[in-house]
C-alpha cells in the first residue's frame, strides 16, 4: 500500500543506493585512473545514457520520511551535519537557497521497533538541484575515503525511506 503517493520501497532504496554506489564507483575509478602507470586506449563504446537523478524533485515541496536505527542516530546526524557544512561552504547561490529551504525534524516520540523517524521538509524544492547526499558531499570537497566512511555510516543507519512530493493548493498567508 502506498502512503501519500510515496514511491515504492524498492525504488526508493534502489535510487538511494544507486546514487551512493555511483558516487563510490566514480571515486574509486578516479583513484584507479590516477594510479595507472601506462595509458591504455579506451575501447570504442557508445556512452551509456545517465539514469535520471532520483534525488531531483519536480514537486513544489517534498517530504522525505527516514527511519533510522535507534542506535545509529548519532551517525545519521553526523552525516547530515557534514552535508549542511558542504552546502554552507558552497559558492553557488542555488546551493545556499537549497540549504535555506531544507529542514530536518526528528520525532519526539520514543523509538518504536528500534527506529527513530526523521522527516526532511524541502519547501520549496530546488528543482534543478540534487538532494543526493553523497553528490553534495563530493561537490563540497569531501575526499573519496571520507565519502566511503560517511556512506558506511549512512547505510548502516538507514532502515527505510519514503518520498512524498507535494503540490501547493492554498497559501494561507496570502497570494495564490
Amino acid at each position: 500500500m502506498k502512503l501519500f503517493g510515496t514511491v515504492p520501497a524498492a525504488r526508493r532504496r534502489a535510487a538511494l543506493v544507486g546514487g551512493f554506489a555511483a558516487c563510490a564507483v566514480i571515486c574509486a575509478a578516479s583513484g584507479l585512473v590516477a594510479k595507472s602507470a601506462t595509458p591504455q586506449a579506451a575501447p570504442q563504446q557508445t556512452p551509456a545514457a545517465q539514469p535520471a537523478d532520483q534525488m531531483k524533485f519536480a514537486s513544489d515541496a517534498e517530504l522525505i520520511f527516514m527511519q533510522i536505527a535507534a542506535d545509529k542516530t548519532a551517525d545519521f546526524e553526523e552525516v547530515m551535519g557534514k552535508v549542511k557544512a558542504a552546502l554552507a561552504k558552497s559558492d553557488k547561490p542555488e546551493r545556499k537557497a537549497q540549504a535555506a529551504a531544507w529542514h530536518i525534524f526528528k520525532a519526539e516520540a520514543p523509538p518504536a521497533g528500534g527506529v527513530v523517524l526523521y522527516v526532511m521538509v524541502l519547501n520549496p524544492v530546488a528543482k534543478d538541484q540534487t538532494y543526493d547526499l553523497m553528490k553534495i558531499l563530493q561537490e563540497g570537497g569531501t575526499t573519496p575515503e571520507e565519502l566511503q566512511a560517511l556512506y558506511a555510516k549512512l547505510s548502516g543507519a538507514l532502515k527505510m525511506i519514503n518520498l512524498s512530493g507535494l503540490g501547493k493548493v492554498i497559501d494561507m498567508g496570502g497570494g495564490s
